[in-house]
């Protein structure tokens, strides 16, 4: 009976372990909305500004245009919140070829000779997202600093999914 109280306890332990480590190194633990609490955008003088108004950042499986049922991908809700509640969106595919595994508090999303695109993570949460490329007018670099919304809990925004009205 005690071998069999052993393996119960061993069993439940493991479990938590493996719970808890799930999160921590697959970008799937990390599926939700998060709010831009501060956007830092260094771009060339009179182009689109994207800080002006992009207000959250997504982590999902599908649902979108471009993005299969089974893919990863992030989107950007952009709008006038205080001119029209609907936000729109721009949706990204997180490349299947990438390991979809957090290394070094990173996940690269694009790693390439014109571009550095990531997520950073901090004590097992999603607290960053950063791109830098080139483009005509030079280099531009744009830093958001997340943090994690229920959805519920920002019912002034409307967020709609394609095909949800």
């Amino acid at each position: 009976m005690n071998s069999v109280k052993y393996f119960f306890y061993l069993f439940i332990f493991s479990s938590i372990v493996a719970c808890s480590s799930v999160k921590h190194n697959n970008i799937e633990g990390y599926i939700g909305l998060y709010e831009i609490v501060k956007a830092e955008c260094e771009i060339e003088k009179g182009a689109f500004d994207p800080c002006e108004n992009t207000c959250f950042f997504e982590v999902l499986k599908g649902q979108f245009i471009g993005v299969n049922d089974n893919d990863l991908a992030y989107v950007f809700w952009s709008g006038y919140p205080e001119i029209d509640s609907d936000l729109q969106y721009t949706a990204h595919p997180i490349d299947s070829r990438n390991t979809k595994k957090i290394t070094e508090k990173k996940l690269w999303l694009s790693k390439d000779k014109g571009i550095q695109e990531y997520l950073t993570f901090h004590d097992r949460v999603l607290i960053e997202y950063y791109v830098e490329y080139r483009d005509r007018g030079g280099v531009r670099k744009i830093k958001y600093t997340l943090n994690p919304v229920r959805r519920g809990g920002k019912p002034s925004f409307r967020m709609n999914y394609p095909g949800n009205k």
